[in-house]
């Protein structure tokens, strides 16, 4: 019995797992399998329907036509399932003599399910007893236990053995050593992901490590829909807000976020919840049939450049290096052939070189084509992604949104949590933070990364930062000099002048590496050297020997202070810092080499690697000007040499930008408004430049610069369409209205697709119900006189809620929607003369269409949300 439970549990396990990966020839070959278990142990004479009626058994799987018993194997344990089956069974005529139905079930079957009763063509009762006639594995496992038959169970035993014992699937791997390799792995991954290296507050007692769940915020995801052509336009990727819980909906996804989002804490933490069967974390449960692996894409592209290998390679060596699992290459790729794999690909921004980046998109993309591979993610920063980009037919983009103002308040009572143990000490030092916290810039406080460096900086000076700049430097400040003189523990032994200083020349001396492809290998021991050269030509020691035992103590002080350790910086945006105060001090400090600096920059600007450095830099050269002359120069001489790289990289900065003059700023937002209008323009860049465009006139100094340009230009016939719609946007997007662009002589479909879509934008906040609706369109048909832009589907060229929160509009959609808010069951008929009017030309069909369109999508988001519907708009 002991050996027929595991070989029931393998059966149940390897038809479920089936399943996930889209495999259902499974569920057909437990049909002829199953067949003689069941006649062993209820003594019957079932034979296969489908075969020997020639598939014209509906309804069925297995007849045992002397006793007038049909079986119907199937992995759906649903009502539906019992109810279609029985009605294909009984509308059947080839199936009057059957008296009894039984439903054998290849998964655990439901909790309850209610007696049903069929009459035959005899008119005989015929009843579906949930106790009797549904068995799953359970149930079959308990019969089989009553054999009183020792004989039978032997030969059941014998059935099932050869089927599921530990010899090999036709992979080449048995289920026993798949169980037992997922068993040690999974223990190894709770040892390697649960765990974060937290960078360390003003207790020195409490341990750098901690518990990744106990800090752990889970962010919210933006989620693009497919592009569709609707009328002249294509529709822009528009995004809806999900949950982490809803992460894995989809087969193979891209998340994209601003560093230290939070992106490789979403993959580790996603990771354990799979491992630990968190059954309240993800509401997809399919993910726990997934074997999850990590491929941290900055070491496996050292692995790929130093060894010519590949991915497969790299998980084997790193199954070893990081798990202690010893697994050939072999044994590894029948796993993948057999099993669901969930590969987890992060960090595709931290590889340096673009072309570098290129390669191990298409080592992915290609992994992914040659095997099986059911399931992957890939995180990126936004700047690297759009450099490669992954295949859009294949991969859906994700954006991992900025923290809400609930998200932030969670996050703040964690690190509370860690940071102070006692209860009023910590009651008070929240409210106080959370007040404080109120007063902070939105952009600076969202970031989960800032947001920890910015309560570092409130527990240890009891103010908070007011720039981006301000958080690094005084985060710096605070881990390298200030946290001395509270921790004696780790006050360093020796005098250096300028620590600050020295992490910028390793800072440096990595990034040089990877842009110069030295190929150097820095390890401790060339660090070590390293810094102990610089302390001698610095004159902060006498000899190599003290040196190299300052450097030595030095490097220890980095471990501990969480700063840099395992030959690399704690965090990439450290490491970015530290580069760039490397420039600052040794090209803008030394005027005779500002022109080469600027040179630098705008050889750089719009390279991903680049971008952080490049911004800090910027940031701290702004601190030190006196007038608008070096800024200013800069971005010219930028806009000269990468247009679009540059107008991206400083509408994004600029309103951190003090000594940048007015004409530059003007001249930034004009040139914005013309890229993204333009033809051919990359939907991506595009995206990202409204965004910063939009923050930037909500500040008054743009806000007025913003309104003057659309005043000149609105009178201008002669501009691309798209320009108009550009300035709509946005002027919408801030509540600044702009007057409508009048016809020229010779009007074309597109001017009136943008004077029809100016009425809406500017008219429709005013719509509250159904028949101010209907009132408004009526207006518009009016004003419009075109019939043809009723059906159309208006949208935001940039996927901005911009119509009432939705990125898409439709008329009669948009009234369907009005109803549907008033809780009215039917479209009335009075509603309907309106919007179906005699002699304006609106068919019936078209608004029947839309109709059910609508139904069909309230469904969907219905069983997304887990909320049935409370009502049905039907016609």
């Amino acid at each position: 019995m002991h050996k027929i439970k595991t070989y029931l549990a393998r059966f149940e396990t390897y038809v479920r797992l089936s399943n996930v990966m889209g495999d259902l020839d499974v569920n057909s070959y437990a049909e002829s399998f199953i067949m003689p278990v069941l006649n062993l142990v209820f003594d019957w004479e079932l034979v296969n329907a489908n075969h020997e009626q020639a598939k014209q058994a509906p309804g069925l799987d297995l007849i045992d036509r002397q006793r007038g018993i049909a079986v119907q194997v199937t992995a759906d344990t649903s009502i539906g399932k019992i109810n279609s089956s029985l009605v294909k069974i009984f509308d059947a005529g080839c199936q009057d003599n059957v008296r009894e139905v039984y439903f054998y079930f290849l998964r655990a079957r439901q909790g309850k399910y209610a007696k049903c009763i069929y009459k035959n063509s005899y008119g005989e009762d015929v009843e579906i007893i949930p106790d009797r006639n549904l068995i799953d594995n359970d149930d079959l496992c308990l019969l089989i236990s009553r054999l009183k038959d020792v004989s039978r169970m032997e030969q059941v035993r014998y059935m099932l053995e050869r089927q599921f014992s530990d010899l090999p699937f036709e992979g080449g791997i048995s289920m026993a050593e798949y169980e037992a390799f997922r068993e040690k792995y999974y223990a190894c991954c709770i040892n390697n992901y649960s765990r974060l290296n937290f960078f360390g507050l003003a207790i020195p007692k409490r341990p750098r490590e901690l518990s990744l769940e106990s800090l752990f915020v889970a962010p919210y995801f933006s989620v693009p829909v497919v592009p569709q052509k609707l009328g002249l336009k294509e529709t822009p990727v528009s995004f809806n807000r999900i949950k982490s819980s809803d992460l894995f909906e989809m087969d193979h996804i891209v998340v994209l976020g601003s560093p230290g989002a939070g992106k490789s804490s979403v993959v580790k933490y996603s990771i354990c919840k799979i491992v630990e069967g968190d059954r309240a974390y993800f509401r997809d449960e399919k993910v726990f049939d997934y074997l999850p692996i990590r491929v941290e894409l900055i070491r496996y592209n050292a692995f790929k450049l130093k060894n010519g290998l590949g991915i497969m390679d790299y998980i084997v060596q790193n199954l070893l290096e990081e798990f202690q699992l010893a697994m050939d290459k072999d044994r590894l790729m029948d796993i993948i052939r057999t099993f669901p794999i969930f590969v987890f690909f992060d960090g595709l921004d931290e590889i340096f070189d673009v072309m570098e980046r290129i390669a191990v998109r298409n080592d992915i993309q290609n992994f992914v084509r040659n095997n099986r591979i059911s399931r992957t993610m890939v995180t990126s920063r936004f700047e690297s992604y759009e450099e490669v980009g992954m295949d859009l037919l294949v991969y859906a983009m994700l954006k991992v949104e900025d923290f809400y103002e609930d998200q932030i308040e969670e996050y703040v009572r964690r690190w509370y949590s860690i940071e102070e143990a006692n209860d009023h000490t910590r009651a008070v030092e929240i409210r106080n933070c959370l007040e404080q916290l109120g007063k902070v810039d939105r952009e600076l406080k969202k970031n989960p990364l800032l947001l920890s460096l910015i309560l570092i900086l409130y527990r240890n000076e009891g103010e908070l930062p007011t720039s981006r700049l301000d958080i690094y430097e005084g985060c710096t400040q605070t881990l390298v000099d200030k946290r001395d003189k509270k921790e004696k523990k780790f006050v360093f032994p020796f005098f250096i002048s300028n620590k600050t200083v020295l992490f910028a020349n390793i800072a440096y001396l990595h990034f040089i590496n990877e842009v110069n492809k030295t190929g150097d290998v820095l390890d401790y021991t060339y660090i070590l050297r390293f810094v102990a050269g610089y302390l001698l030509d610095k004159n902060e020691v006498e000899s190599r020997e003290e040196g190299m035992e300052v450097a030595g103590k030095f490097l220890e002080y980095a471990r501990l202070r969480s700063i840099y350790f395992d030959d690399r910086f704690a965090h990439k945006t450290f490491y970015e810092y530290f580069t760039s105060y490397y420039y600052y001090v040794n090209y803008y400090d030394k005027s005779s080499h500002r022109e080469e600096l600027i040179q630098l920059i705008a050889n750089n600007i719009g390279n991903a690697s680049w971008k952080v450095v490049l911004e800090l830099l910027i940031l701290k050269i702004d601190q030190n000007q006196s007038d608008f002359t070096f800024i200013d120069d800069l971005i010219s001489t930028c806009l000269n040499a990468r247009a679009g790289e540059t107008l991206l990289f400083f509408t994004e900065l600029l309103r951190n930008l003090r000594y940048v003059s007015p004409g530059m700023r003007k001249r930034l937002i004009e040139r914005a408004i013309d890229y993204m209008s333009g033809k051919g323009v990359d939907f991506v860049r595009a995206v990202a430049l409204f965004d910063h465009v939009r923050m930037l006139i909500t500040m008054k100094i743009h806000e007025n610069m913003f309104i003057r340009i659309i005043n000149r230009r609105v009178e201008d016939n002669d501009l691309y369409p798209t320009v108009y719609e550009v300035m709509m946007e946005l002027a919408f997007s801030i509540g600044c209205p702009i007057a409508a662009p009048r016809p020229s002589a010779g009007l074309h479909f597109e001017d009136m697709w943008v004077r029809a879509k100016y009425f809406i934008l500017y008219r429709l906040r005013g719509a509250d119900t159904s028949y101010e609706g209907i009132a408004l369109l009526r207006e518009f048909r009016e004003e419009i006189r075109d019939d043809r832009y009723i059906g159309l589907e208006f949208f935001s060229l940039y996927g901005q809620p911009m119509f009432n929160g939705a990125a898409t509009f439709n008329w009669i959609q948009h009234i369907i929607d009005l109803v549907r808010t008033q809780e009215e069951l039917v479209i009335t008929e009075e509603a309907l003369k309106l919007l179906i009017p005699a002699g304006h030309g609106l068919e019936q069909k078209l608004v029947n269409a839309v109709i059910e369109r609508s139904n069909q999508g309230y469904e969907k988001k219905a069983a997304w949300t887990g909320r049935r519907p409370a009502n049905q708009v039907v016609l």
